[in-house]
């Protein structure tokens, strides 16, 4: 297992992840947008997450628009107890 960190921003005194990066940092195998739709109905938009949009290239070197979520570190942390994957129980015990 790789120990990568997911890289915090901060806007408006507010630490914020990407849901997206959070979803492959636990090594999620559901789709981004169906554990969207699972996982984000008990937090509220505008408090706990906002949506954005990120750019990234595909194969063929042209750029194609993604929904991603900047989501608090609280609603990280709950998601992350939520997943209940290896990576969490690990990084769990190394606290």
């Amino acid at each position: 297992m790789n120990n990568e960190l997911i890289k915090v921003t901060i806007k408006n005194d507010q630490q914020l992840v990407s849901a997206r990066e959070l979803h492959k940092g636990l090594g999620l195998t559901t789709r981004f947008s169906k554990w969207v739709d699972q996982n984000f109905k008990d937090f509220e938009l505008g408090v706990d997450f906002t949506g954005v949009t990120r750019v990234t290239s595909v194969n063929n070197g042209a750029k194609q628009e993604l929904q991603d979520y900047a989501i608090t570190i609280d609603m990280a942390k709950q998601l992350c107890l939520l997943s209940r994957t290896q990576k969490v129980m690990v990084s769990t015990l190394e606290v």
